[in-house]
């Protein structure tokens, strides 16, 4: 079985860090958009895509919340047609500002039974900062009215590193959340990325993150206060009720199959890896013409295979089963890394403990200079 990304790439406004392949003031082409979306949907269906089945859908963007009508139309077109588990995880990612309690009703007599917020933080002189249109008020608006409507499997983002904000500041957003019990928790350390807001008032020098001591405090914080809570530290970024984990970003974790459906939409199947072209124009030309809207194709090797998929097993707490490694690859991963592991061992950075290869403490901390030591270790 796949999983499923569905991108609906229009905001009501640009945030200032993101590097999304989102566009705000473009509603006008929405009609049509969702039309080549059909399009792409079918395609696939004659293609034997589905085949298998779906194990999760993800509608990402951009802000989906902004066309709950559109997107519940497509699932009860879809939805019978695309073989989706009878228990599959049905996430729409949701900006506060643009949920209505008629939108939540809309959603309820729908599949979708897990919602993702973007909360970012309870400060609003950090929302304003981030270039976040929504208010703390609609944060906690969104939440109550989706408990009204019988969802129970629910995420809120937060941001931390934003400029200007504190250790005490970024604990009161985390206890605040905690108070609110979400099912899920993603506590996210902002980037910045070339094309945002951000990127160009750093480059003018008129923008500077916090120190990474702070970050780093910020991050071992979130570890001591969430795990305090119960919620199980189980990816990088993510915590968990138990039970609760995403069963979506999971596939990409353990590099598991998936499609992406939308303009900028990545897919890896069969060994294949491939993006759909990324303006919404041009995604929907293609598809007005018959053909499919893939821009960039490429087959993964075996041994980018072995490190990618290392690598985002790493990114999860429990680490990845050398079992899992040897029965995919019919090899043992410390044979195939022999070398790296070794190195990492000694640093402390990497551990093997029941049956499972995993960063340690302070590899997490490390999580990228670790993951670069196996791309950089040539496999024969």
């Amino acid at each position: 079985m796949i999983g499923l990304y569905i991108h609906i790439p229009f905001c009501a406004s640009k945030c200032y860090y993101c590097d999304f392949n989102s566009y705000a003031g473009k509603g006008n082409l929405a009609t049509g958009f969702f039309e080549a979306l059909a399009r792409e949907a079918e395609h696939y269906l004659k293609r034997g895509a589905f085949d298998a089945g779906v194990k999760t859908i993800f509608f990402g963007g951009g802000t989906p919340s902004l066309y709950i009508k559109e997107i519940v139309s497509f699932l009860e077109t879809y939805f019978p047609l695309f073989r989706v588990a009878p228990e599959a995880e049905i996430t729409l990612e949701a900006n506060p500002g643009t949920i209505t309690r008629e939108k939540f009703k809309q959603l309820k007599d729908s599949p979708i039974n897990r919602l993702s917020f973007g909360f970012q933080s309870f400060h609003p002189a950090l929302l304003k900062k981030l270039g976040r249109t929504h208010s703390v008020e609609d944060s906690l608006q969104a939440l109550y009215l989706a408990r009204e409507e019988g969802f129970h499997n629910i995420n809120c983002d937060l941001i931390f590193a934003t400029p200007g904000q504190s250790l005490e500041m970024w604990r009161e957003d985390l206890e605040r959340l905690i108070k609110l019990c979400p099912e899920h928790i993603s506590t996210y350390n902002l980037t910045i990325e070339e094309g945002t807001k951000f990127w160009e008032w750093q480059r003018l020098g008129t923008f500077r993150m916090p120190d990474e001591d702070l970050q780093l405090a910020m991050y071992q914080l979130s570890i001591e206060l969430l795990t305090a809570a119960g919620y199980q530290h189980y990816e990088i970024s993510n915590f968990a009720r138990p039970g609760f984990r995403s069963e979506h970003n999971q596939i990409y974790w353990r590099n598991e199959e998936y499609l992406g459906l939308g303009p900028g939409a990545v897919s890896y199947l069969s060994g294949r890896r491939f993006s759909n072209v990324r303006p919404i124009g041009a995604y929907m030309k293609r598809l007005q013409n018959g053909s499919l809207p893939v821009e960039e194709e490429e087959k993964v090797s075996l041994p980018m295979q072995m490190a990618e998929t290392l690598m985002m097993h790493l990114r999860l707490r429990e680490g990845m089963p050398l079992e899992y490694f040897q029965s995919r690859f019919g090899v043992p991963v410390e044979a195939v890394y022999k070398l790296t592991l070794e190195k990492l061992s000694r640093l402390k950075l990497v551990e093997i403990a029941e049956g499972h290869l995993r960063l340690t403490r302070e590899g997490l901390y490390l999580a990228n200079e670790v993951f670069m030591e196996f791309l950089d270790q040539e496999v024969v």
